[in-house]
């Protein structure tokens, strides 16, 4: 806008945009904004963004509950790598330039800082955020695999447990898949039939002989004897 004389007065002369369409734009984006940030709150899963520099732009509420972090100490500029423990920190970051650089990496897992200093085990997964064709920085998941680490190492404690129990039986074991060869024999079976583990782990047991008859009765007369201490 700007004054100008029109029949000998002065007045005011401007050019006037209608800018409904822009606003409407806008008010959808809003929207569609808000709606995104109440789905990603109900998720039960850290979602989050940051910038190209990793610095936070946005966490839905669960991983605040996670992280024990708050809104303010995310203001306060918290950048993603100082919420991974060091060991883990050189490959985030090296994840990070790749994912920026548009290539998918798919999940990784690292052990995550809580604010209180203690970390739990997470795979996280990322991809870029793209506006106008230019990336700005990167929107990811973290989930928190903290039972199913737990459930990993019990089974391994099972599987150790039970292994132990299969070598020191007081008789010959021998495992075979459906078509005959053998997986595993123990220690006893060794001794009872003469083979070592090299000789028959991987052959068919009944092809070869060593399942035969007369071995699984030699076998089992030497586990007798043995039994009886004769």
């Amino acid at each position: 806008a700007g004054l100008i004389e029109y029949n000998g007065r002065p007045a005011v002369q401007g050019i006037f945009t209608d800018i409904t369409e822009r606003k409407t734009a806008e008010l959808e984006l809003q929207v569609s904004e808000r709606k995104y940030r109440e789905l990603a709150d109900q998720l039960p899963l850290i979602i989050y963004e940051i910038d190209d520099k990793g610095r936070f732009t946005f966490v839905n509420e669960t991983g605040f509950e996670i992280t024990g972090y708050s809104h303010e100490d995310f203001e306060k500029g918290l950048n993603i790598l100082q919420m991974i423990a060091d060991e883990d920190r050189d490959k985030a970051k090296a994840r990070i330039q790749r994912t920026l650089g548009r290539e998918k990496t798919g999940y990784s897992e690292y052990a995550v800082i809580k604010k209180n200093g203690s970390t739990f085990p997470a795979l996280v997964c990322s991809s870029a955020i793209v506006r106008e064709g230019k990336i700005v920085g990167l929107r990811g998941t973290v989930i928190d695999i903290t039972e199913r680490k737990k459930a990993e190492e019990a089974l391994l404690r099972s599987e150790e447990r039970f292994r132990t129990l299969m070598e020191e039986a007081p008789i010959g074991i021998c495992n075979t898949d459906l078509k005959g060869k053998i997986t595993y024999v123990n220690k006893r079976f060794e001794e009872a039939t003469g083979y070592s583990r090299e000789e028959i782990v991987g052959k068919n047991g009944f092809k070869s002989g060593i399942m035969s008859d007369e071995t699984l009765k030699s076998m089992a007369k030497r586990l007798r004897a043995r039994l009886i201490g004769k």
